[in-house]
């Protein structure tokens, strides 16, 4: 059986690629140094790393060209498998022997919470599509009610997942992190943008409003972190929803429209890492020091945020490459890689096709 060819855009490998670092290097400062309170570069990571993923994840969802009962039942049907069966077997590994229902009726799933919650992200778009489409909503219409609906989404997020927390049903559903699901509306928003479906700004223009938008974001980082959760100019989910749009729109215009972010060596790296992002991410739970606490606490004694930094980042290096090196040995096998990397593969036909034109 052969793999099913895909289009990749440099760019957008790049920035998952960046965001799979950053939760891998939150993840080192959190589970291995444990040492996150008051620290920048930890507040930094966590603050954009899920949001950028879910943005990315947006630019890269379409929904199935026939838009009937049976197509849909395909698609999402495809989509659970390739992001809730893989994460399901490696959360019974990871927990192996405590495993049980409560890691699936918690909110962060034991750690494999984003494909899950991603997941549910398609299913709710799509069912909110459909409601655009039987109110016959068209173009910027249905973009607008798109957006509308997200917001409310957060906001019930938000407000729900503090009123509600501890309840069964909304760890189970990770109400907590459907705040997330503007990101990934953005996400397919942006996309149209660039294809010209709007008005495009003059290049001059979009160069101004990226500086402006750039102070804006580190005044804001500034701000929340030295005022650590207080002091906030305006409501806090307001706030936070600023503060990362506005990051996420920094680093999309960074990678698109300087290019050398992505297509230079750094981002060569940041492509393949990218390309097998979740090899890493379902692998680097396994590989995290779990015994650095003492890395933490002298740097809690002693602050020095760069050499935090490179260790961190020379730790977060070894991980990834052990984590990219036991995923080539589970691609090995199409079957492995089918069940534990939801490797998508060609259609027997194609297959079939394939085969007979190399005879020829």
């Amino acid at each position: 059986m052969q793999a099913v060819p895909t289009k990749r855009i440099p760019y957008i490998d790049a920035m998952r690629g960046l965001a799979m670092l950053m939760v891998v290097m939150g993840h080192v400062m959190l589970m291995g140094f444990q040492h996150s309170e008051h620290n920048f570069l930890f507040f930094l990571f966590s603050s954009i790393e899920v949001q950028l993923f879910f943005f990315v994840s947006g630019m890269c969802f379409r929904l199935p060209r026939a838009w009937h009962f049976k197509s849909i039942v395909q698609f999402l049907g495809s989509k659970a498998f390739i992001l809730c069966v893989p994460a399901s077997l490696f959360l019974g590994a990871y927990k192996y022997p405590n495993w049980g229902m409560h890691f699936i009726a918690d909110s962060f799933k034991g750690g494999y919470w984003f494909t899950y919650s991603l997941f549910a992200f398609m299913l709710l778009y799509v069912c909110l599509h459909a409601v655009a489409t039987l109110c016959r909503l068209r173009g910027w219409r249905s973009d607008a009610f798109h957006v509308l609906a997200a917001l409310a989404v957060y906001v019930v997020s938000a407000s729900g997942s503090r009123h509600y927390e501890g309840l069964m049903w909304t760890e189970l559903i990770g109400l907590q992190q459907f705040m997330h699901y503007v990101y990934f509306v953005l996400g397919m928003l942006a996309v149209k943008y660039m294809r010209g479906e709007y008005p495009r700004l003059s290049a001059k223009t979009e160069k101004w409003l990226l500086g402006g938008v750039i102070m804006v974001v580190l005044a804001m980082y500034v701000h929340t972190w030295a005022y650590d959760g207080e002091g906030y100019l305006l409501i806090p989910i307001l706030w936070f929803l600023s503060l990362r749009t506005f990051s996420v729109a920094v680093i999309l215009a960074a990678f698109h429209r300087y290019t050398s972010w992505s297509e230079g060596r750094l981002g060569q790296v940041l492509q393949y890492v990218g390309r097998y992002t979740l090899d890493v991410y379902f692998i680097h739970y396994f590989l995290l020091p779990r015994q650095l606490t003492f890395v933490g606490d002298f740097f809690k004694a002693h602050p020095a945020p760069i050499v935090e930094c490179c260790v961190t980042l020379l730790l977060t290096a070894a991980i990834v490459v052990v984590s990219l090196l036991v995923g080539k040995i589970i691609r090995l096998s199409p079957v492995t890689a089918h069940w534990l990397l939801g490797a998508k593969y060609a259609k027997r036909e194609e297959a079939r096709q394939a085969a007979s034109a190399t005879l020829q």
